[in-house]
C-alpha cells in the first residue's frame, strides 16, 4: 500500500519496530487504543481522519525496515533487534542496525524513541543523545507489578505488555486503563 505523505503529514506518526515480536506488540497496541476508544489508523487499513497513524515495520509487515525513515515518526518503539533475525540483504549486521539507527535520527524534537533497555542494540541507539528527543526505557514488567489476573501469562505476553505500557503512557492512556484492556484481550 502506497501512503501520500501529505495525507499523513498532521497525524502522530508512532512506529513500531525491530526484527521480533512486532506484529504482536502492534495488536497490543490496536486493542488498547480500540479499548479506550482512541482514535487511529493504522498503514495495514484505510486512512481516515484520526489523529494517530500506527505504523508497523519488520519482515512480516507491508513496510520493509529501512523504508519506514520517510514516514518521519513522532515515537519510534523499538522492542528486539539481534543478529539472528537479520534478513539476507544486508551485508552486515552493521548494516541492519544503520537502519534503526537513521530512524531514531529523523525523530523531531519533542519525539519519543521508547526502547527496550534489555536490548544491546535498542539500548546502544537510546544511548545516543538526539536533540530535543525524549529517551524512553523500558524492561520487562515484574509479576508483583501486574494485575493478578496476568500474572499467569507467558513471557511473550509480559514482554510485549511492557513495550506497549512504555507507549501507552507516553499518549496519555493511564496504566489503569491499559490493564484493564488487557483483561478484555
Amino acid at each position: 500500500m502506497a501512503i501520500d505523505i501529505n495525507q499523513i503529514r498532521n497525524k502522530q506518526r508512532i512506529l513500531i519496530t525491530g526484527n521480533n515480536d512486532v506484529a504482536e506488540i502492534s495488536e497490543m497496541i490496536k486493542h488498547v487504543f480500540e479499548y479506550v476508544n482512541k482514535e487511529f489508523d493504522s498503514f495495514d487499513e484505510q486512512i481516515g481522519k484520526a489523529p494517530i497513524l500506527l505504523l508497523a515495520s519488520s519482515e512480516q509487515t507491508s513496510i520493509e525496515p529501512g523504508a519506514f525513515v520517510k514516514f518521519e515518526p513522532h515515537i519510534l518503539l523499538i522492542h528486539n533487534i539481534n543478529e539472528k533475525g537479520m534478513p539476507t540483504s544486508y551485508s552486515s549486521f552493521e548494516d541492519y542496525i544503520a537502519q534503526f539507527e537513521d530512524a531514531a535520527d529523523v525523530l523531531p524534537k519533542a519525539g519519543s524513541y521508547i526502547y527496550n533497555e534489555d536490548n544491546d542494540v535498542a539500548n546502544m541507539i537510546g544511548t545516543k543523545a538526539r536533540d530535543g528527543v525524549n529517551n524512553i526505557k523500558y524492561k520487562r514488567l515484574n509479576d508483583k507489578d501486574l494485575p493478578v489476573y496476568l500474572r499467569d501469562k507467558d513471557s511473550s505476553f509480559i514482554e510485549h505488555a511492557s513495550a506497549v505500557l512504555a507507549l501507552m503512557k507516553r499518549v496519555g492512556i493511564k496504566e489503569d486503563q491499559f490493564f484493564e484492556a488487557l483483561s478484555q484481550k
